[in-house]
Parts: C-alpha cells; structure tokens; sequence
C-alpha cells in the first residue's frame, strides 16, 4: 500500500505527470526529498526507548520520507486525474496510518513528513499561482 511512496516509484510517479503537471512537481519532490535527507542528518532527537531497548532506528527517521512523497504523488495522480483527488487523500491517510502500524515511524516522524509534503505542494500551487496572475498583468514581475 505505502510502495508508490518509496523514493524511485514516487519519482517515477512524479515524472509520469510532468507532461500535465509541469517541471514544478519534479522539483517540489526533488527540494521535498533534499531537505528530508538533510533533516535526518542533522536534526538531533532523544532516543527513543521500547522499555529497556534503545530503538536505533528512530535516531533518525524525522521527518517520515514515505510520508511526504505520498503528499507528492497524490499531487501528481490529482493533476492527471482530476476526478481520483478523493481517491489519492484516502490512500495518503491509509499510507500513513500503516506506515505507523507496521512501526516504520512514529507519530511525529508522519506528522512531520506530511507537513513537508504539504509544504511542497503550496509551494507548487504558490508558483502556479503566482505565474497565472503575472501572465495577466496582475503582479509585478520581481
């Protein structure tokens, strides 16, 4: 279910789309992917303990890439079929309640991914946005 999350599989997803959703999806996941990695590499958390057992793997599991590029292609799977946007939000919930129950993140990790999934994707309507209103002359261009 969380497989079209996976780096190579989202991107190839994101790829897929370019033709309709343009160049600013490709880059939402590749910044999106970039600052998820150099999270993981310098933010510093405690450690998470499961009684006695100190559970190494969450050291550094914030923020929750899977969760993030589910945000990326359900952008991407919504711009190429309009009518599946409810179908891409329940399978980004669904993504990220398995991804909790099979112990891959915790709470914070997801949370964390989802709001830089999300981020991303204004930051692409953002730039859309911004694009439209400078073609008709209703913003400055910078």
């Amino acid at each position: 279910m969380t497989l079209p999350a996976a780096a190579l599989v989202s991107l190839a997803i994101v790829v897929a789309a370019w033709r309709v959703a343009g160049p600013g999806l490709v880059a939402a996941w590749a910044v999106g992917s970039a600052v998820e990695l150099l999270c993981k590499h310098v933010l510093v958390r405690p450690a998470l303990h499961d009684g006695t057992f100190h559970v190494a793997a969450f050291d550094s599991s914030f923020p929750s890439g899977h969760a993030l590029r589910a945000v990326l292609v359900a952008c991407a799977v919504t711009r190429m079929w309009p009518r599946a946007r409810g179908t891409a939000i329940v399978w980004v919930v669904a993504s990220v309640v398995l991804l909790q129950l099979a112990g891959w993140h915790t709470p914070t990790d997801l949370a964390g991914g989802l709001l830089l999934g999300g981020l991303s994707a204004l930051a692409l309507v953002g730039g859309r946005a911004a694009g439209a209103l400078r073609a008709r002359g209703l913003l400055a261009r910078p």
